[in-house]
């Protein structure tokens, strides 16, 4: 898997100022990101399979809560786990919706 995301994060880029970072998700395994040369591994919280509802949108999710740390500047741990809340949630629900009020709380 290293080998994967070192091969795509040194593909060329239109923004050569800085390097590119590879996430990789897949369910419950753990978040796997390559950036600068290293590989970083971050759990998912498991969740109960009687507690998912619809997994359609749980990436985009991640992704939105990803990116919203990523626009604040905000580190990759903190990127991860606003993304890995926004999917455990769209997990729950059926489609995707959010359906509560948000609680999470960035740690700065």
């Amino acid at each position: 898997m290293e080998v994967i995301m070192k091969t795509i994060s040194e593909l060329p880029k239109a923004n050569p100022k800085r390097p590119r970072t590879v996430i990789f998700t897949y369910g419950p395994h753990p978040v796997l990101i390559y950036s600068e040369g290293k590989i970083l591994k971050f759990p998912v919280l498991q969740i109960e399979k009687s507690a998912i509802v619809d997994t359609n949108g749980a990436g985009d999710a991640f992704l939105g809560g990803f990116l919203a740390g990523l626009l604040q500047e905000k580190p990759l741990e903190d990127c991860v786990k606003a993304g890995l809340y926004a999917a455990r949630h769209i997990l729950q629900v059926s489609g995707t919706q959010y359906t509560q009020h948000c609680d999470f709380k960035w740690n700065n």
